[in-house]
């Protein structure tokens, strides 16, 4: 499977480290000439200096997009319509309907199209859906997340909810089902900025779960947790270590004439997994689902989805009301 990296930022450039191990070919275009150069020379990438002509090039089978949001509608159209299956990077889309549009092309040609919602294929996520499916938590009650860490230099178009918060909200879509209204509280406390760098979000889901989501670019330190309550277990995940607590509790007969001494037995158990690099995964499964004809771990549609409940979490901070998932 031979791959074209369309963006060489810093996010483009682990796609290349990655694909050179994971793809049978790489190549690689950004309109700065020095970035192509420099992958060239360290990972022996083909370069494109048009990436028309890359698009046009027979022997690539796909393209990974890694470019400015809102660029990526017009690149995978032009992808599709080359007969190049499409890895897309997260928020899929400025425009929800654009975005839409271009979904339902790539499924109408038979074309593979992926989105980079790379938490999805982190271990630990995994572990949690799997045994949320098989019934070892229990029904899920409620989720929260915590996002926290200092102001990236790479960002000036979307705010943290587009950016990182996106990541909590295709989490909590993957694990709690289908979200039907948004509240959120958010703001700007840098200078120099326009779009928001705090915020916290609450959403409900259709089937009563509620999660809470706390994204913020303000924090000396970095911490990538979520929270799971069930009815037979709480789950504490840790996206970074790759690492889940799982605590049950169970409490005998006790005196209520004392209840300081209530002698409630709670189990603990710690779940290291073994670590593997979600980015790596995201691309394997990608290749996987071209190859299998399968539906990739994140589609397309997941991704929209995922867009329309941030879009409308920003609604609901500027107009400071709940707003409902469209």
């Amino acid at each position: 499977m031979n791959l074209g990296i369309i963006g060489l930022g810093s996010m483009g450039q682990n796609h290349v480290r990655v694909a050179k191990d994971v793809a049978g070919s790489v190549a690689v275009f950004d309109t700065d000439k020095a970035r192509i150069d420099a992958m060239v020379a360290k990972y022996g990438a083909k370069p494109y200096y048009d990436y028309g002509a890359m698009l046009r090039d027979k022997e690539i089978d796909a393209v990974v997009i890694v470019t400015p949001t809102n660029t990526h509608m017009k690149i995978a159209s032009e992808a599709i319509d080359a007969g190049k299956h499409v890895l897309c990077e997260k928020p899929v889309a400025d425009d929800v309907g654009e975005a839409q549009k271009v979904v339902d092309k790539a499924k109408a040609q038979g074309i593979t199209f992926a989105v980079g919602h790379i938490e999805r294929h982190n271990p630990a996520v995994g572990y949690a859906k799997k045994n949320l499916d098989s019934g070892q938590f229990g029904d899920v009650i409620s989720l929260s997340s915590r996002r926290v860490s200092s102001l990236p230099g790479r960002i000036r178009d979307v705010g943290c909810i587009l950016d990182i918060g996106i990541h909590d909200i295709d989490t909590m879509n993957y694990l709690a089902g289908k979200p039907e209204s948004v509240y959120c509280a958010a703001g700007t406390k840098t200078k120099g900025i326009s779009v928001e760098d705090h915020a916290n979000l609450l959403i409900n889901y259709k089937n009563g779960i509620t999660a809470s989501i706390e994204v913020s670019w303000l924090t000396p330190m970095k911490v990538r947790k979520l929270w799971l309550t069930c009815d037979k277990a709480y789950v504490e995940m840790d996206y970074m270590d790759q690492t889940l607590t799982i605590s049950t509790s169970s409490l005998p007969s006790y005196d209520p004439g004392n209840l300081f001494n209530i002698p409630l037995e709670v189990n603990a158990q710690r779940i290291a997994l073994r670590k593997q690099e979600p980015l790596k995964n995201e691309v394997v499964d990608f290749i996987e689902a071209i190859k299998n004809r399968r539906r990739p771990l994140v589609t397309g549609d997941d991704a929209i989805l995922n867009v329309r409940v941030a879009k409308a979490a920003i609604e609901s901070y500027k107009k400071g009301k709940e707003v409902m998932v469209e």
